[in-house]
């Protein structure tokens, strides 16, 4: 059956490739090859319990820096690839693979829908807000809390003149590095409000497996990962104000902490070899 799979989906590409090369293309279809880079040139002089550390010195950080390639084919349809360049410590080398790679169909501004790699609700939108991604990621991402694109389905849009947005994504969970499948997807959703112009109030949430729940996996994965997230924000010009909160909730690790508990408290309740009620090894 697998191999009947591959062969249909060999011939579909086939198709869709004969069909490309050969059909021209419209006059209203634009590529646009865009880049960023966070790139700066710093001396770092930091030293850990008195020692100096191994970063030290001068010379140019490339913390990351992407290339994009944006088809649109009308009004409607259009892809985008972009590649994301990073330098690894601790393999000592650079990094290159995709992170958003997408069919996007616009319907209207209320609805646009996407499919493959693309930005997840929260994180990308916070970084909008934010302004300062070239300096450090926003907590949500540099905590590993979140990321901010996935592999999955995705729809956004906004409505009465952009006093209202939305996002929802239902992804595979482990990231736009890793587009394994697991046994169920994720959610990602976000609702935004902006009553007055450059003042932002947004909530969202995240709930799944993060992609560990895999069949036949040799660890259990007996629990969601659970977040909230909320930002109010004022953004005027070079002025930049906000909160944010943010709630994960890690449902296993309060599991364990109870039973630790638990177990601590029966032990103290009956001590094996010991007098019962007797608390050993502890002051009046």
């Amino acid at each position: 059956m697998r191999k009947v799979n591959l062969r249909w989906s060999c011939a579909a590409l086939g198709v869709a490739l004969a069909l490309g090369t050969a059909l021209p293309a419209a006059a209203d279809e634009t590529t646009t090859v865009s880049g960023k880079a966070f790139i700066d040139v710093t001396d770092y002089n930091l030293k850990n319990d008195g020692v100096d550390s191994a970063n030290n010195g001068f010379g140019i950080d490339v913390k990351r820096f992407y290339l994009g390639v944006t088809h649109v084919f009308d009004d409607t349809w259009s892809a985008n690839i972009t590649t994301d360049f990073n330098y690894v410590g601790n393999d000592g080398e650079t990094q290159l693979f995709i992170k958003k790679a997408y069919v996007q169909a616009k319907l209207s501004d209320a609805f646009v829908g996407r499919i493959g790699s693309a930005d997840l609700p929260w994180v990308p939108y916070v970084e909008d807000l934010y302004g300062y991604r070239y300096v450090e990621n926003v907590l949500v991402d540099r905590l590993k809390f979140g990321t901010s694109a996935d592999w999955g389905l995705h729809a956004g849009g906004k409505a009465g003149d952009g006093m209202f947005n939305y996002a929802a994504s239902i992804v595979n969970g482990a990231g736009y590095k890793n587009p394994t499948r697991s046994n169920s997807m994720d959610f990602e959703g976000r609702i935004g409000f902006v009553p007055v112009k450059g003042l932002t109030v947004a909530v969202g949430g995240y709930s799944g497996k993060l992609g560990k729940d895999i069949k036949n996996g040799t660890v259990p994965t007996h629990h969601t990962a659970n977040r909230l997230d909320a930002i109010a924000a004022y953004v005027n010009g070079g002025l930049r104000l906000g909160a944010a909160l943010r709630r994960p909730e890690q449902s296993h690790r309060v599991r364990v902490l109870v039973a630790a508990l638990r177990r601590r408290h029966l032990r103290e309740i009956d001590p094996p070899g010991g007098v019962r009620g007797e608390r050993r090894g502890r002051g009046p």
